[in-house]
């Protein structure tokens, strides 16, 4: 007979051994695996809630739910949920855990779409939204990761964290939001070694979704510099996340030519297969912060947007 232990465990690695499975080119053992998952999930998922699971577990399995994209019996994923957030739980509960659960959240709320306003034959402005329950769990799940010890915190922990406030707008409190841009400026600058690209540009726009204030600055300045001052880093730089930094530098009115010629350079190295968007963002955040956009962007702008072609050696 499964505990919810082992369900929990059951869960996780079936979640965690599926992702690491390259099925792009295979659709029909893609639909395979996915269906033997999603019985698995039928079978197992119930058996979560028939005793008591740790911190660890809970996490792992609203982990498991989301990345499976079960969505057959969302009061599951509801009650692990508030069971995360008992006082005794959330006092045991370690950041990495306390990063997955706010990532899993964040990451339903993706998959069940926009919250729906509820059903009222009476559609106006007084109608109440529905906000799913395990939302109303995220802030004493935010506030139980400011609570952690400091040294316990590492980059990854604290880039899922504000990726998922970022996206929670109108669910997030603000002051929580406050603190956690006021922790994160600590944390950014004691961990600054240890990030890496993707973590940067993830950082950069969460922080950025948070608000302007002189810490946010602060802290995606300090990202950026990193960032441009590693060749390596670069190197592994991608167009749009070079572009979303750049768009979050001109959100927040940071203007370092040094970072936009860096980060500029990295997009137009790859400008043939870098999207509109890609472009369309930089060259907003050129005219945002007061600076001249390199004339291969401005090209590539005009001629997928415009059908136009300008020369570029008259620049």
């Amino acid at each position: 007979t499964f505990t919810s232990a082992s369900a929990s465990r059951a869960l996780w690695s079936s979640s965690a051994l599926l992702s690491l499975i390259d099925v792009q080119d295979n659709l029909f053992g893609d639909l395979f695996l996915r269906e033997r998952q999603l019985d698995l999930f039928h079978q197992l998922a119930p058996r979560l809630l028939v005793s008591q699971l740790s911190a660890q577990e809970i996490a792992a399995s609203l982990w498991a739910l989301v990345q499976c994209e079960y969505l057959v019996n969302p009061g599951i994923f509801d009650a692990l949920a508030r069971l995360l957030t008992k006082e005794e739980t959330l006092r045991s509960a370690n950041p990495r855990s306390l990063s997955q659960a706010l990532h899993a959240c964040t990451k339903m709320f993706f998959l069940e779409g926009p919250l729906q306003t509820s059903d009222d034959e009476y559609e106006d402005e007084f109608t109440q939204v529905a906000v799913p329950p395990y939302l109303l769990c995220v802030n004493d799940i935010l506030d139980a990761f400011m609570k952690s010890d400091f040294d316990s915190i590492n980059q990854r922990h604290l880039t899922k964290v504000i990726w998922s406030i970022g996206h929670l707008q109108g669910i997030r409190d603000d002051k929580l939001v406050e603190d956690l841009v006021k922790l994160s400026s600590r944390l950014i600058q004691h961990l600054l070694p240890l990030y890496v690209t993707r973590e940067i540009a993830i950082t950069t726009w969460g922080l950025g979704a948070l608000g302007v204030s002189r810490q946010t600055k602060a802290a995606v300045a300090n990202l950026v510099k990193h960032l441009i001052s590693s060749e390596k880093l670069l190197d592994k730089c991608k167009p749009e996340e070079a572009s979303q930094i750049l768009f979050t530098m001109g959100k927040l009115g940071l203007r370092d030519k040094s970072a936009y010629d860096s980060l500029s350079g990295v997009i137009q190295r790859s400008v043939e297969s870098a999207s509109s968007q890609t472009i369309t963002n930089t060259l907003w955040s050129y005219r945002k912060v007061g600076l001249t956009p390199p004339t291969r962007l401005l090209s590539s702008w005009s001629r997928d947007k415009l059908g136009l072609v300008i020369d570029e050696s008259m620049s």
